[in-house]
């Protein structure tokens, strides 16, 4: 059975000491899992400096609380680094991305408002919508057993201060739909193949994927200015959701 997991916003606690549990993480536990006392969960800091396996030791079903004493700390899950760059689509598309990119393990989502993004959100709209955001990938993370691997969400008003934020040591590739080639394209698995010494090395990876109609010219340029190498994922035309999904699953199993 697999061990269920949650994330607190500190852990500075050693190990035997205890960790008193209350709100979404007590009735995700209590009411979502059916945990009871003396079952083993996995807490995490939320800036994933702390990993610790714990067991529950006390329940206040009174007082919607239980206490955790912590066990032994234990090693992040090792995964590929991905930091993938979006142009924000649909809100309800964003939200699936979100929750699908946690599941594989991306460790940064910059989503950006691109020119042909069809959604453009300011001010406390678009504060909500990342709050709404964190909080599907905290159930993602939940759902999918990766609370050793935090992703951060981040979104950028165009594609400029999203490329700002990546590292340089990435293998950096820009994702070209059909309909924008100019020229015959590599395949990312194709690409990845003809730098193996390169992607052993670094084991970490830039992707830029356009909203629903793609990047435009401008966009692709800049990408390219910032050393992003143009691929493609073949011949049909993908939704933004699938091309994300399909991407970052594969830069994951390398």
């Amino acid at each position: 059975m697999r061990i269920p997991k949650i994330i607190v916003d500190f852990v500075g606690q050693a190990i035997n000491s205890q960790l008193l549990i209350t709100g979404q993480n007590y009735h995700h536990l209590i009411n979502v899992l059916r945990c009871k006392v003396t079952d083993v969960v996995e807490v995490a800091s939320a800036d994933n400096s702390k990993i610790f396996k714990a067991q529950i030791t006390t329940l206040d079903i009174k007082k919607n609380s239980l206490l955790l004493n912590l066990l032994e700390e234990i090693q992040p899950i090792k995964l590929n680094a991905i930091d993938l760059i979006c142009g924000f689509p649909k809100p309800t598309i964003a939200e699936f991305i979100v929750e699908k990119s946690v599941e594989i393990g991306v460790s940064n989502i910059h989503f950006f408002f691109a020119e042909r993004s069809q959604s453009h959100l300011q001010g406390e709209q678009l504060q909500k919508k990342l709050t709404r955001l964190n909080k599907i990938k905290e159930a993602a993370l939940k759902q999918s057993g990766l609370v050793s691997e935090v992703t951060k969400i981040y979104i950028h008003n165009c594609l400029q201060p999203a490329l700002a934020k990546i590292h340089s040591e990435t293998l950096k590739i820009v994702l070209i739909a059909p309909a924008e080639e100019r020229q015959e394209l590599l395949k990312i698995t194709d690409f990845i193949k003809s730098n193996p010494n390169y992607a052993q090395q670094h084991q970490a990876y830039s992707i830029i994927i356009g909203p629903e109609g793609g990047l435009s010219p401008s966009e692709i340029a800049l990408a390219q200015d910032s050393n992003f190498i143009p691929t493609s994922l073949g011949k049909k035309t993908l939704r933004v959701e699938t091309a994300v999904i399909a991407s970052c699953a594969l830069l994951q199993l390398l």
